[in-house]
């Protein structure tokens, strides 16, 4: 278990990096962090909990991430910094509209605004708008209509002559209008900005988090409502990007899933092979000792020795109350206990050479001591409660079990009489 724990650890670390260098960034700017604070360097340290609170936010860290934040913003408490607070404002309010918190993001988003707008941040105010515009669409609330903050922003991009940030919030509008059935304002906000635009392939409508392109499902189904030479065209290129992403998308993941398979078989293998090895060498070994076995079985000067522990192990107490049991009555665990000790006395260290020998279970072992004790077959079986024949298998298939080859019950009770 502890082997194929390792295994998904393994994958998990080679499919994810388990944001190893994020977490050494997080403590380089933590060790920055507290060398501004002992040096009395207030915005300095703000920046750094700010840049921490963005990295845990981006590990899926949110209430660490927020933490930081309110560091932050205990620093910021007079006020007299306004891009910071602006920043941190901002950070907070997406923080807590990716974690559905939308209220208090839609709180912090107004005073980002309200920052941005002092100290005449025009790019802050135009992005705080889409994020409020976010926040609105997010919470389906009827009362509000996203279009206002987009409106904000747009009014804001032409007034500055910020001419691309113009042409997609417009667009971001139209798409809004389309949503709601508006097509004729729709089709009047995209005409303006295609009138504006020289080559109809220099539109990037990249906003609110994400390329957005007039909705092109929308477009397929009111197509009629709407003229043809200009939204349509930018229908299909929306459609044709978003099945472009979903095909890249389906290719990563199949990238990555054929990654971890092939990781897995490679380290699945990589063990069963080492575990094969490791078998081998055991059973050379156990065919080794075996070897050592019949010769020392056939050797005539150990056999008065070997006569003689027999002899000595009828005459103890343990043997002569086995070997006089009654049809129904049957050993108990303190007769086993005993047999085992009487058994290392005889033979001094059998049990433990025994369990060297291969894994065995509690009938498979009280077999081994009677065998050892010098009890036939039949006897065996009346006192395991099992028949001669079932006596007879376990002798067979525990040779096979440690060697890894066919044996008679004959060849185990060789190998038993050996150790």
């Amino acid at each position: 278990m502890k082997r194929y724990t390792l295994i998904f650890l393994l994958v998990g670390l080679l499919l994810f990096g388990c944001g190893i260098e994020e977490e050494l960034e997080i403590r380089k700017l933590a060790e920055q962090t507290a060398w501004y604070e002992r040096h009395g360097k207030g915005d300095e340290a703000c920046r750094m909990y700010i840049m921490m609170g963005n990295e845990l936010g981006k590990l899926g860290d949110g209430p660490q991430a927020a933490r930081y934040y309110l560091k932050a913003q205990k620093i910021l408490a007079d006020g007299h910094n306004l891009p910071l607070q602006y920043h941190l404002n901002r950070q907070m309010a997406r923080l807590l509209m990716n974690q559905g918190q939308l209220e208090d993001a839609e709180g912090y988003a107004g005073n980002a605004f309200y920052y941005a707008k002092a100290h005449k941040d025009v790019e802050g105010q135009i992005e705080t708008c889409r994020i409020l515009a976010q926040i609105v669409m997010r919470s389906n609330r009827t009362s509000d209509n996203p279009a206002y903050y987009l409106a904000i922003a747009r009014d804001l991009a032409h007034e500055h002559h910020l001419t691309e940030e113009d042409h997609e919030l417009t667009l971001a509008l139209a798409n809004i209008c389309l949503m709601r059935g508006q097509y004729d304002k729709a089709r009047s906000l995209t005409a303006s900005v295609r009138r504006e635009i020289s080559m109809a392939e220099q539109l990037d409508t990249t906003t609110m988090g994400g390329t957005l392109t007039l909705d092109a499902e929308v477009l397929r189904r009111f197509s009629h409502s709407l003229p043809s030479d200009s939204v349509r065209y930018y229908g299909q290129r929306a459609l044709e990007n978003a099945e472009l992403r979903v095909d890249n998308q389906r290719k990563q993941t199949w990238l990555v899933l054929a990654l971890a398979v092939i990781v897995i078989l490679t380290v699945l293998f990589g063990t069963y092979i080492q575990r094969h090895r490791r078998r081998q060498e055991l059973m050379a070994m156990r065919l080794q000792k075996l070897e050592e076995l019949q010769r020392q079985a056939e050797d005539e000067d150990r056999k008065p020795l070997r006569q003689q522990a027999e002899e000595q192990m009828r005459q103890t107490d343990v043997y002569k109350r086995l070997s006089t049991l009654s049809d129904g009555d049957h050993p108990t665990d303190s007769d086993w206990q005993q047999l085992a000790r009487t058994l290392d006395e005889v033979y001094p260290g059998y049990t433990n050479r025994l369990s060297a020998l291969t894994r065995l279970s509690t009938h498979e072992h009280r077999v081994c001591l009677l065998l050892k004790a010098g009890f036939e077959p039949a006897e065996i079986a009346q006192l395991v409660l099992r028949s001669k024949s079932a006596v007879s298998s376990v002798r067979s298939r525990l040779y096979e079990k440690c060697f890894g080859r066919k044996g008679t019950p004959a060849d185990w009770d060789m190998v038993i009489k050996g150790l």
